[in-house]
């Protein structure tokens, strides 16, 4: 008998799918629907040949909802949600989708088998179109090849490369937001900066006006911190990525090191991020690093 799915891991982050396998799930399950995935996911019976091929080659291969259902007339004549397509990731990480498997037809109405991956690039389309991400074969054995040559867990080198532009947002951030103070130090209006060189004329520097005194209050107790961090470069960092079996973990210029206890990373990286494991994510905190994501995090040594 069919089980709801219930864990969200088993979902990308979208309530809307969610509300709609929900749908699809109840009308499968009423009126039958025969092939079912994981037995909870109803799909067409293509799908479910090609996913589980898949599966008996990638035994740690988690199918993922990552679309809308199709509507397909039931035997009974009835409109039943159905899917033509699924997600795949991997145990290790199961929230990094590597790409999907779906079913369809060509041009000529000939049944296709198709795989979809960001490492696919299709020279047919051009890069913007969807369809650049995917390979459709009519062969299944084909098809078969190309799911195992495109949909493989993700690597640490892998994660790392397209984790990167996180430390140039960061440092943006940290930057920025110390330029912005600084910013309306040298914006003060025409009409005060006119009566504070007409004071300064008449009497000892003592500032009279409000933006004046706001300034140099600034300057006093935060400009060293303020400069600091408009010039904020950190000394070395080391990126960090956890799964669910294993941590893995880089400094810059050195090599990378898996643990599969906590214990055994350095204690500075593990002390840092413990603090940005309770932030925000792309929130960069000076001197301690970036939440890339609940799962990798960069460390500002």
């Amino acid at each position: 008998m069919p089980t709801k799915l219930t864990d969200l891991n088993r979902f990308t982050a979208d309530n809307e799918l969610r509300a709609r396998y929900l749908i699809a799930f109840e009308s499968a399950e009423e009126h039958g629907w025969p092939t079912w995935l994981d037995d909870s996911i109803p799909v067409k019976p293509d799908l479910l040949k090609f996913a589980l091929e898949f599966r008996h080659k990638h035994r740690d291969a988690v199918f993922i909802v990552d679309t809308r259902p199709s509507r397909i007339r039931h035997e009974s004549g009835e409109i039943v949600g159905v899917y033509d397509r699924v997600g795949v990731a991997f145990a290790q990480a199961p929230d990094m989708l590597v790409g999907g498997l779906e079913v369809g037809f060509d041009n000529v109405n000939n049944r296709v088998f198709i795989v979809n991956s960001p490492l696919i690039r299709n020279g047919r389309y051009r890069d913007n179109n969807p369809k650049a991400l995917k390979k459709a074969s009519k062969s299944f054995q084909s098809a078969m090849k190309a799911a195992g040559e495109y949909l493989k867990p993700f690597t640490f080198k892998r994660v790392h490369q397209e984790s990167v532009w996180s430390v140039a947002s960061a440092r943006s951030t940290i930057n920025d937001s110390a330029n912005q103070k600084l910013f309306s130090v040298g914006h003060i209006p025409t009409e005060e900066i006119l009566a504070e060189v007409r004071a300064m004329v008449t009497s000892g520097y003592q500032p009279t006006t409000a933006a004046f005194t706001k300034a140099l209050g600034l300057v006093r107790e935060q400009g060293e911190e303020l400069n600091r961090r408009r010039n904020y470069i950190p000394h070395n960092k080391a990126f960090v990525w956890f799964q669910s079996d294993r941590a893995t973990y880089q400094y810059d210029g050195g090599e990378q090191i898996t643990v599969t206890r906590m214990e055994d990373m350095p204690q500075e990286l593990r002390d840092k991020v413990a603090v940005l494991q309770i932030g925000s994510i792309q929130q960069p905190i000076i001197d301690v690093g970036v939440k890339v994501d609940d799962t990798k995090y960069w460390v500002f040594l």
